[in-house]
């Protein structure tokens, strides 16, 4: 997609929006990932990581992101709660519902909708044997088929729910990390999904700690009292030492 194509589809209006962050918004949507939309859309590798992170951070780019996810989510109907809900199908899934009674393998249609969203994939074999029945002219004759049937990992599935519910939690390190140094106000926790997504709130922190100019600190007056009158002073020798 090119650049005046993607201005016209995104950022119309918007006189702060350049062509470039615009496309940066057409990559970022496509996976979410600031660093490698940056990448995609002509930013500098080097400097991927922090211009993603900046942009992300800049009002009107934020703004356009968040309506253009509003209005992907709107068109296909996809919400948190249903992808939540497939999720649960699949960690809830019990895969003898695909089997018929002895053993063999429930035509897909038979098989019921909730375990059919489970299945990761299903292949079928021909099998043959070789017939010998006629001397010299042996032929290769089908006997069956094999079937296979994979499902997605229950596991992975209950980690996310897991993860979800607040039940895990993962803890990343990256390097040298000073919390003076980035703030988040009224948060104590923070929750990330992979090491990438929390160097990218690393560095968005770090992007909009330096856009804040700093505020002079007034600094309270130190009110100083003289000395009174009947405190001694350090060579002045008190009534009771001997002058």
């Amino acid at each position: 997609m090119s650049q005046i194509a993607t201005e016209n589809l995104i950022g119309k209006n918007d006189d702060k929006m350049t062509p470039l962050q615009a496309l940066f918004i057409v990559e970022y949507l496509k996976d979410l990932n600031a660093t490698q939309a940056a990448i995609r859309a002509g930013y500098s590798k080097e400097s991927a990581a922090e211009i993603g992170s900046q942009n992300l951070a800049k009002p009107h780019i934020k703004k356009e992101v968040d309506r253009q996810l509003q209005s992907r989510a709107t068109r296909t109907l996809i919400t948190g709660d249903k992808i939540l809900h497939e999720i649960f199908q699949i960690a809830d899934c019990d895969p003898l519902d695909a089997f018929e009674a002895n053993g063999d393998l429930k035509p897909l249609n038979e098989i019921p909708s909730q375990v059919r969203k489970a299945i990761a994939s299903v292949e079928i074999e021909a099998m043959y044997e070789m017939d010998y029945e006629e001397k010299g002219n042996p032929k290769k004759v089908e006997v069956g088929l094999l079937k296979k049937i994979k499902f997605w990992s229950k596991d992975r599935a209950q980690e996310n729910l897991a993860k979800h519910l607040r039940l895990l939690a993962e803890r990343f390190e990256v390097g040298t990390f000073d919390i003076n140094n980035f703030k988040f106000p009224g948060i104590t926790e923070v929750f990330v999904s992979s090491p990438e997504a929390l160097k990218d709130l690393l560095a968005q922190a770090k992007a909009q700690a330096e856009s804040q100019e700093p505020q002079e600190t007034a600094v309270a007056p130190v009110e100083v009292q003289a000395p009174s009158e009947t405190t001694p002073q350090p060579n002045e020798p008190t009534s009771d030492q001997p002058k």
